[in-house]
C-alpha cells in the first residue's frame, strides 16, 4: 500500500477571500477520482483549522507504486493540478509504502 500526502499553501488573495470555497471545489474534484483511476483506493482532502503555513492536505492510498505514478500523469489529476495552480503558492509532498 502506498500513501501519498500533499500539503498546499494558498496565495494571499485566496486566504484573504476565505479558503472554504476553493477547498470545497477541490475536495469535490478529488473525491470524483476513486473508481476512475486504477489503483487509487482512497482519497480525502481536509482544510487546516489551525494557523500554519499550509491550508489544505490531500491524503491518498494506492495499491502500488506504479498506480501512484500513473495517477500523477492521469488526465483527471492533471486537470485538477491545472485548475488549482493559480491558487497555490507553496506545496510539500511525501510518499511512503507500508
Amino acid at each position: 500500500m502506498i500513501k501519498h500526502i500533499v500539503l498546499w499553501q494558498f496565495t494571499d488573495e485566496i486566504r484573504a477571500a476565505g479558503t472554504e470555497e476553493v477547498s470545497a471545489l477541490l475536495r469535490a474534484r478529488f473525491e470524483e477520482l476513486p473508481g476512475k483511476i486504477d489503483g487509487l483506493v482512497r482519497i480525502e482532502l481536509g482544510e487546516n483549522y489551525k494557523a500554519g503555513p499550509y491550508d489544505i492536505a490531500l491524503y491518498c492510498e494506492f495499491t502500488t507504486k506504479e498506480a501512484e505514478a500513473a495517477y500523477q500523469v492521469h488526465p483527471l489529476h492533471l486537470a485538477i493540478k491545472e485548475l488549482s495552480a493559480p491558487w497555490v503558492t507553496g506545496r510539500a509532498a511525501i510518499d511512503y509504502e507500508i
